[in-house]
């Protein structure tokens, strides 16, 4: 052969493809990944089969895990040995797995990242968990495969008892992909198995209630839930892990001491990299750390200085160190040899089927040997019965061979059988023997029937699984380590701040920095004072704020703009610094400048940024109010606060009262002024009371008029006793702040009557343009002209022998359609109208319904309009009763036909009682009717009502429900928009009831309003029951509870409409003995064939 014969030539790049692929898929299935079943890699499976093959198990002494490293290369795992003892020695370590599954004596490393020592040192032997996780390995339940030499076999899977992939975890760098997979606590997991087992339709979502959260060996917290959730959902999760530590207060200083760090955090390393931090002075305020561990626990200790805050020191540890670390989720594990993202519940899934399987396969085992141990017992009882035939048989024949023909011949006995009693012991020929064969028997025959009910029967089946799950549970589950916080997982900047009192100097030229007010201390220097601060030599102090390291500066700029900065973002400055320059700190543009400024306590508190406003003046007179909470999203280059025209440059900018405060602080200055003028002047004990103690007097003042605010009066025994003691005319001050206070309550009124009244006008043109919006939008897209079906009717139309002039043909969304078609007026009228509404029908393949729109005698024209037809027709019955016997009821109802095959039914009641509950729902269903007819937007409608009821209101609130529904008569549907009204009641023709609910509020109540809207399928038969509150109120007061109408309407078997009405009536009045407590109506609507 020539050398080049010898020689194959192949494509490189094939061939690489070819060689990366089987190396890809060697790795990800045969190294990597964990199978989804028993939770193991290959090595670990590996390790704990040699174990036990080695019969390295927890009752004998432990061996060398040298000996254990060799018996798995040797036999199963061709690989490095420090691979096959690195994963070992992991199985032994509490801090790396959450239940261990070996039993290590010697060093196997440390939390602080040491080494294990050498395999030659240590020893090792399985643990009971360890050996659970191969319980009941050689009845067959699983298979095994020829090792990498093919001289032994091994297990392809673990028949574990224990979800070790939830419980342990697992972590693996394959090609192309990564699992990391965080541990679980082994009682909530088995918890979370048993609702699957009952329940195989059972959502993440509730599996969730089972299983919280990761449980990790070293403890600690798990910081927030959202990214648990996320992981739990879609396989892909971040987890928030914060070490536990607590603030021990001492006399000299305070102390944080952590006794639980992150999973996989090396506490050695943890503590250099704090004690880098703080020689590098990234870190402010330690003065130490120590290690102070032993076998009683982990223990760190970081002394804090004496004038450091522990509680800011620890948050900046938190977020610079790994005392707050993440693990990120990536369910990835194999399943049936293919590697999967997995959510919770597929995970559970998986393994409750791989017990299912192992149960299933272990029971035929078992069976199997029952019935061959029985088969055995049956023969012998045989010989027992006969023993002095069987002793005859075998002394006769010359070989066992012709012992065992001879017993078959004679007994009819299977070849076993006979081989048994030959092989048979002399002693089990005794009385209590043969005895114990027959309980043997009849024990075997018992295991034998529930070994087949577990085959049979699929609940015998999970029961038994269900009970191993419990009793490995009752055997090895323990308590949460992991303390969930259900808190953000972000950092918030103010935890670096200790919220000390600063003093905020901000200079004419612009010039701003912050000070801490113990600079500020007296100076006991005779009144001569100290320097409090520096400026250029052309500047000087123009604002000076005392404020808290978490409140904010608002800026104001001369163009309109708002700029945010927290206290703890000014520069800090001693009492002699100038401070930094404000357009270094904020984006603001260089032609323009800051001209005012607002200290606010706290943009996140929801009640105050609601309550207060900013006020807005210009030099031109221009004045705007905006809710301080338009301000409370911050945004680094500013937002625009009001826009200035040219030449007007923003002036002054003011916080104003508090919302739905009749008087506000400078309210209170007024007053007191006024009272001072009007009552004080002229008293004998003003100079001591205005000029000497003015302070004290005009705090006691304050409290009178706070008193007012509060109670809407002040009485003379309701002030203080100082003040009554201190004034000479307390009754006088009384009277006359009284009448001050009705004075601002008048004011206060109009002012908030104009507000709302232009707030309800801004409602209704928001309305109507939404209308006009909706109104373009159907002509723009729902409405489309199809001129291929328009010739294609047309063409139709001729063959048929009807003459048109011309066909239109407009699309209307999905499902409708309208056609209009012109033509010559007939002779024979109506019957060419119905032939022609046949014909179209035929053409259409729908049923459609014609309507004459436009009739021209003169020219001799007509325009016919034909659209879909109805499915469906409703009847509405009505029957109802007022309060008392009453003229005017507060319930008020309608129903009609209203636009594109829609039908309408409603009912309102009104609050209170008489002429008012009458009025409001008579408006309520009044407006209801006419601007449905009118084709308005049912929502549009709502809004309406609602704001006419709240304009009503000035004088007296007016609100009423709304029990709205609009049945599509062309598609069977019911939509139904419920304000504060009861639920609607749907009798279907099958005889089961459905209830449709809300908990939305009345109409005229608030005035930006939600509807609550539902739609329902409705069918031929079906009864539509809607009631007011006066009808199930009958069932309430007298103990028949909410549902009594369910119940009611079951029992009704009449299908006339009316009849159900006044069933349902006169049985409300039958609970109530005949007394009407409330106003009563019932409106039943049956869907009827058209």
């Amino acid at each position: 052969m020539l050398e080049q014969d010898r020689i194959i030539k192949i494509n490189i790049e094939e061939e690489m493809k070819s060689s990366y692929i089987d190396y890809s898929m060697s790795v990800i299935v045969s190294r990597a990944l964990p199978d989804v079943r028993d939770g193991f890699k290959p090595v670990h499976r590996r390790i704990l089969y040699g174990m036990m093959e080695l019969g390295n198990t927890s009752d004998k002494p432990y061996k060398k895990s040298a000996r254990i490293v060799g018996e798995v290369l040797g036999k199963y795992h061709p690989h490095g040995d420090s691979s096959v003892y690195y994963a070992m020695v992991r199985m032994a370590q509490e801090w790396a797995m959450r239940y261990p599954l070996v039993d290590g004596q010697g060093n196997f490393g440390s939390v602080d990242g040491d080494s294990p020592a050498a395999m030659r040192y240590t020893e090792a032997r399985l643990n009971k968990l360890g050996e659970a996780m191969m319980d009941d390995l050689y009845k067959e339940t699983v298979d095994f495969e020829p090792n990498f030499d093919n001289t032994l076999t091994e297990p392809k899977v673990m028949p574990t008892r224990i979800p070790n992939l939830l419980v342990n975890g697992a972590s693996g760098i394959a090609v192309g992909m990564a699992t990391n997979m965080p541990p679980h606590n082994l009682s909530e997991v088995i918890d979370a198995c048993e609702a699957y087992i009952d329940n195989q339709e059972i959502t993440v979502e509730e599996l969730m209630t089972y299983v919280k959260a990761p449980d990790f060996p070293t403890g600690g917290y798990i910081y927030g839930i959202s990214g648990v959730r996320e992981g739990y959902l879609t396989g892909r999760g971040r987890v928030v892990m914060r070490a536990k530590a607590e603030i021990e207060t001492g006399q000299t200083h305070d102390k944080i001491v952590v006794t639980e760090i992150p999973y996989n955090v090396n506490k050695a390393e943890l503590i250099k990299y704090i004690a880098d931090l703080v020689n590098d002075k990234r870190i402010e305020g330690i003065s130490n750390a120590n290690d102070e561990s032993d076998r009683d626990g982990m223990r760190i200790v970081i002394d804090v200085k004496r004038d450091a805050n522990a509680s800011v020191v620890l948050n900046k540890l938190y977020k610079m160190t790994a005392l707050q670390t993440s693990f990120g989720v990536n369910n990835v594990a194999l399943v049936h040899g293919r590697p999967k993202t997995l959510n919770l519940r597929d995970m559970i899934k998986y393994f409750v089927e791989h017990r299912h399987e192992v149960v299933i396969r272990r029971t035929q085992f078992d069976l199997r040997k029952a019935k061959e141990r029985a088969h055995i017992l049956e023969g012998l009882i045989i010989a027992s019965d006969n023993i002095d035939e069987v002793i005859r048989i075998i002394r006769a024949a010359k070989t066992p061979n012709d012992a065992i023909a001879g017993l078959i011949e004679r007994f009819n006995l299977t070849e076993i059988q006979s081989r048994a009693i030959v092989e048979m012991r002399l002693r089990q020929l005794t009385g209590l023997m043969q005895d114990q064969l027959h309980a043997e028997y009849e024990e075997i025959m018992k295991q034998i029937a529930y070994l087949e009910s577990i085959l049979a029967d699929d609940e015998v089946c999970r029961k038994v699984m269900k009970d191993e799950l419990l009793e490995v549970k009752a055997k090895y589950g323990d308590e949460r380590r992991s303390e969930i916080v259900y808190s953000s997982e972000e950092f918030n900047p103010e935890d670096f701040y200790a919220d000390d009192q600063m003093i905020i100097t901000i200079s004419h030229m612009g010039y701003i920095k912050r000070t801490p007010l113990t600079e500020f201390r007296a100076q006991n220097r005779g009144g001569v004072g100290s320097k409090g601060t520096e400026t250029r030599d052309a500047d000087f102090v123009e604002h000076i704020y005392p404020a808290t390291m978490h409140n904010t500066m608002m800026f104001f700029t001369q163009k309109g703009k708002c700029y945010w900065l927290k206290v703890y973002e000014i520069p800090e400055g001693t009492k002699n610094s100038k401070g930094r320059a404000i357009q270094n700190l904020l984006n603001i543009d260089s032609d323009d400048s800051v001209t005012a400024y607002l200290r606010v306590k706290s943009l996140d508190d929801t009640e105050y940024i609601n309550s207060h406003y900013v006020l807005f003046c210009t030099k031109k007179g221009v004045i705007k109010k905006t809710l301080l909470e338009q301000y409370s999203r911050p945004r680094q280059n500013g937002v625009n606060a009001i826009t200035i025209r040219e030449g007007e440059l923003a002036d002054t900018f003011d916080k104003i009262r508090e919302k739905d405060k009749v008087i506000d602080t400078r309210d209170i200055a007024n007053i007191v002024d006024m009272i001072h003028n009007d009552e004080c002047r002229n008293c004998s004990m003003r100079r001591r009371c205005w000029d000497l103690n003015f302070s004290h007097t005009y705090m006691l003042m304050s409290q009178v008029l706070e008193e007012l605010e509060d109670n809407g009066q002040v009485t003379i025994e309701s002030i203080s006793e100082d003040f009554r003691k201190e004034c000479l005319k307390p009754e006088e001050i009384v009277k006359i702040a009284n009448y001050y206070y009705k004075l601002f309550l008048v004011d206060y009124n109009w002012s908030l009557r104009f507000s709302e009244s232009r707030k309800l006008i801004a409602n209704q043109i928001k309305s109507i343009s939404k209308s006009i919006e909706s109104l373009s939008k159907d002509l723009e897209g729902n409405i489309v002209l199809d001129l291929e079906k328009e010739k294609n009717i047309y063409d139709q139309l001729q063959r048929y022998g009807i003459p048109v002039n011309r066909v239109s043909y407009m699309s209307k969304g999905l499902d409708d359609f309208e056609i209009t078609i012109d033509k010559n007026i007939c002779s024979d009228g109506c019957m060419c109208e119905n032939k022609l509404t046949k014909v179209l029908s035929d053409i259409v393949e729908e049923n459609i319904t014609a309507q004459k729109i436009g009739c021209h005698s003169l020219g001799g024209k007509c325009r016919i309009n034909f659209t879909k037809a109805q499915k469906y027709k409703a009847i509405t019955e009505v029957a109802g009763m007022s309060r008392d016997g009453h003229i005017l009821c507060g319930d008020n109802y309608t129903y009609m036909d209203i636009s594109d095959g829609k039908y309408m039914v409603a009912i309102s009641d009104g609050m209170g009682k008489g002429k008012k509950a009458y009025e409001e729902s008579y408006i309520t269903i009044d407006i209801l009717e006419k601007m449905m007819d009118a084709k308005i937007d049912d929502e549009i409608v709502i809004n309406t009502i609602n704001n006419m009821l709240l304009l009503k209101s000035s004088d007296e609130e007016m609100f009423s429900t709304l029990d709205l529904g609009i049945i599509d008569l062309k598609k069977g549907t019911l939509e139904t928009i419920k304000m504060g009204a009861c639920s609607t009641y749907i009798k279907r023709n099958d005889k089961d009831i459905d209830l449709i609910s809300s908990s939305s509020l009345p109409v005229g109540i608030l005035s930006d309003i939600k509807l609550d809207r539902k739609i329902t399928k409705v069918n031929y038969g079906d009864y539509i029951i809607m009631v007011s509150d006066g009808i199930l109120d009958a069932g309430k007061n007298n103990n028949l509870g909410d549902n009594w109408l369910i119940y009611f309407l079951q029992k009704i078997k009449t299908t006339n409409p009316k009849e159900i009405a006044n069933l349902i009536l006169d049985r409300a009045l039958e609970i109530q003995d005949g007394v009407v407590e409330d106003d009563m109506t019932v409106l039943v609507t049956k869907v009827c064939s058209n």
